[in-house]
């Protein structure tokens, strides 16, 4: 049977190397590659936007790396894990939504944290096989307690 694809944005975004002064056009060419490797039909990002959680995104970096303009012919002029430490670099790459958009993929972009709205968008598709594309322990449990409360025939409400 077929499967739908739904891919945690944040774990797309680690999942092509890059190095420094590579352009953004060719860097975008490789996450619309992996997609299509990976058979995603979906990709849901955080949105990056202000949130309780910007003082540990901060910490979590350690350093501030400077913040770029992002073009199709514009070099990235740092590498792949000091662009993606900076946290409005990571804001501004969620660009990669319009360029996978464009190929056709369905991109959902959260306000916040994708973890609820990947599990959702699995449930939308009720009577097809899912498969969820993440690195993230929470979207695990979410899916674990998922299939716990339908097994027991409980309701569940994800907001």
């Amino acid at each position: 049977p077929e499967c739908y694809y739904v891919a945690d944005g944040g774990a797309l975004l680690w999942s092509c190397n890059w190095k420094k002064n590579e352009l953004f056009g060719n860097i975008y060419k490789k996450y619309i590659r992996k997609c299509k490797e990976l058979l995603v039909n979906t990709v849901v990002f955080d949105g990056y936007q202000m949130s309780t959680k910007d003082g540990t995104h901060h910490s979590r970096s350690g350093k501030i790396f400077q913040t770029v303009e992002i073009r199709d012919d514009n070099p990235c002029l740092s590498d792949q894990n000091e662009f993606l430490t900076n946290y409005t670099n990571k804001q501004l790459f969620v660009t990669l939504c319009e360029k996978l958009k464009e190929q056709g993929f369905e991109v959902v972009l959260c306000p916040c944290d994708a973890n609820t709205t990947i599990v959702k968008a699995a449930l939308e598709k009720e009577n097809e096989a899912v498969t969820g594309l993440a690195d993230d322990t929470d979207v695990l449990h979410l899916h674990l307690s998922l299939v716990y409360f339908t097994y027991h025939n409980t309701n569940i409400y994800i907001t």
